[in-house]
Protein backbone atom coordinates (compact mmCIF):
# COMPACT_ATOMS: atom_id res chain seq x y z
CA UNK A 1 0.00 0.00 0.00
CA UNK A 2 2.65 2.49 0.70
CA UNK A 3 4.14 1.51 -3.10
CA UNK A 4 1.03 3.94 -4.62
CA UNK A 5 1.73 7.12 -2.26
CA UNK A 6 5.67 6.67 -3.79
CA UNK A 7 4.57 6.65 -7.41
CA UNK A 8 1.39 9.37 -6.82
CA UNK A 9 4.80 11.32 -5.38
CA UNK A 10 7.09 10.92 -8.27
CA UNK A 11 4.24 12.12 -10.67
CA UNK A 12 3.89 15.03 -9.06
CA UNK A 13 7.70 15.92 -8.87
CA UNK A 14 7.69 15.29 -12.56
CA UNK A 15 4.89 17.05 -13.91
CA UNK A 16 6.14 20.13 -11.50
CA UNK A 17 10.02 19.43 -13.26
CA UNK A 18 7.92 19.71 -16.00
CA UNK A 19 6.08 22.73 -16.17
CA UNK A 20 9.13 24.60 -14.30
CA UNK A 21 10.92 23.77 -17.73
CA UNK A 22 8.35 25.08 -20.13
CA UNK A 23 8.11 28.14 -17.49
CA UNK A 24 12.06 28.54 -18.29
CA UNK A 25 12.07 27.80 -21.91
CA UNK A 26 9.15 30.39 -22.90
CA UNK A 27 11.28 33.12 -20.43
CA UNK A 28 14.28 32.20 -22.11
CA UNK A 29 12.53 32.62 -25.87
CA UNK A 30 10.82 36.09 -24.65
CA UNK A 31 14.10 37.39 -23.27
CA UNK A 32 15.68 36.53 -26.61
CA UNK A 33 12.71 37.86 -28.52
CA UNK A 34 13.11 40.66 -26.29
CA UNK A 35 16.89 41.47 -27.54
CA UNK A 36 16.32 41.26 -30.74
CA UNK A 37 13.91 43.81 -31.11
CA UNK A 38 16.13 45.97 -29.11
CA UNK A 39 18.31 45.40 -31.88
CA UNK A 40 16.23 46.42 -34.34
CA UNK A 41 15.22 49.79 -32.20
CA UNK A 42 18.62 50.61 -32.11
CA UNK A 43 19.42 50.31 -35.92
CA UNK A 44 16.40 51.97 -36.59
CA UNK A 45 17.58 54.92 -33.98
CA UNK A 46 21.14 54.72 -36.12
CA UNK A 47 19.24 54.98 -39.43
CA UNK A 48 17.48 58.42 -38.07
CA UNK A 49 21.39 59.75 -37.66
CA UNK A 50 22.25 58.56 -40.87
CA UNK A 51 24.65 56.02 -39.71
CA UNK A 52 23.72 53.50 -41.82
CA UNK A 53 26.86 51.60 -41.94
CA UNK A 54 26.82 51.14 -38.35
CA UNK A 55 22.50 50.38 -38.87
CA UNK A 56 23.79 47.80 -41.38
CA UNK A 57 26.32 46.49 -39.13
CA UNK A 58 23.31 45.53 -36.77
CA UNK A 59 20.83 44.47 -39.66
CA UNK A 60 22.24 41.94 -41.72
CA UNK A 61 22.97 39.16 -38.89
CA UNK A 62 19.63 40.05 -37.53
CA UNK A 63 18.15 39.44 -41.03
CA UNK A 64 19.32 35.91 -40.60
CA UNK A 65 17.77 35.62 -37.20
CA UNK A 66 14.19 36.63 -37.03
CA UNK A 67 11.52 34.41 -37.95
CA UNK A 68 9.75 34.72 -41.78
CA UNK A 69 7.37 37.38 -40.01
CA UNK A 70 9.76 39.91 -39.29
CA UNK A 71 12.34 39.39 -42.31
CA UNK A 72 10.30 41.67 -44.57
CA UNK A 73 10.39 44.29 -42.15
CA UNK A 74 14.04 44.01 -41.23
CA UNK A 75 14.83 43.49 -45.03
CA UNK A 76 13.38 46.63 -46.06
CA UNK A 77 15.56 48.20 -43.04
CA UNK A 78 18.58 46.62 -44.68
CA UNK A 79 17.70 47.94 -48.03
CA UNK A 80 16.80 51.57 -47.23
CA UNK A 81 20.34 51.94 -45.57
CA UNK A 82 21.99 50.42 -49.12
CA UNK A 83 19.98 53.31 -50.83
CA UNK A 84 20.96 55.65 -48.72
CA UNK A 85 24.46 54.92 -48.99
CA UNK A 86 24.19 54.73 -53.07
CA UNK A 87 22.42 58.02 -52.66
CA UNK A 88 25.37 59.67 -51.02
CA UNK A 89 27.06 62.75 -53.11
CA UNK A 90 30.78 61.15 -51.91
CA UNK A 91 29.38 57.68 -53.02
CA UNK A 92 31.32 56.77 -56.74
CA UNK A 93 29.54 55.26 -59.44
CA UNK A 94 30.38 51.76 -58.83
CA UNK A 95 29.95 51.85 -55.56
CA UNK A 96 26.51 53.42 -55.62
CA UNK A 97 25.52 50.55 -58.51
CA UNK A 98 26.60 47.54 -56.00
CA UNK A 99 24.83 49.79 -52.82
CA UNK A 100 21.70 49.78 -55.52
CA UNK A 101 22.42 45.99 -56.32
CA UNK A 102 22.28 45.15 -52.39
CA UNK A 103 18.97 47.15 -52.02
CA UNK A 104 17.13 44.73 -54.50
CA UNK A 105 18.48 41.96 -52.81
CA UNK A 106 16.53 42.66 -49.87
CA UNK A 107 13.19 45.10 -51.42
CA UNK A 108 13.69 45.99 -54.48
CA UNK A 109 10.42 48.10 -53.75
CA UNK A 110 13.17 50.88 -51.83
CA UNK A 111 15.15 50.77 -55.23
CA UNK A 112 13.74 53.98 -57.42
CA UNK A 113 12.20 52.21 -60.90
CA UNK A 114 14.62 54.37 -63.48
CA UNK A 115 17.83 52.75 -61.40
CA UNK A 116 15.66 49.43 -61.40
CA UNK A 117 15.63 49.71 -65.47
CA UNK A 118 19.15 50.86 -65.92
CA UNK A 119 20.63 48.05 -63.40
CA UNK A 120 18.33 45.42 -65.36
CA UNK A 121 19.58 46.89 -68.61
CA UNK A 122 23.25 46.29 -67.05
CA UNK A 123 22.69 43.26 -65.92
CA UNK A 124 20.89 41.71 -69.30
CA UNK A 125 23.79 43.11 -71.38
CA UNK A 126 22.08 46.41 -72.92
Amino acid sequence: MEEAPRKSNLVKNLVCIAIIAAAAIFVWYKYAQSRLVAKENAAVQLMEQDKHENALEILLPLHEKVGEASKARVGGYISDCYVALAEKPSSMGEESIKNFQEAMKYDASKVPSIIKKKLDNKTNGN
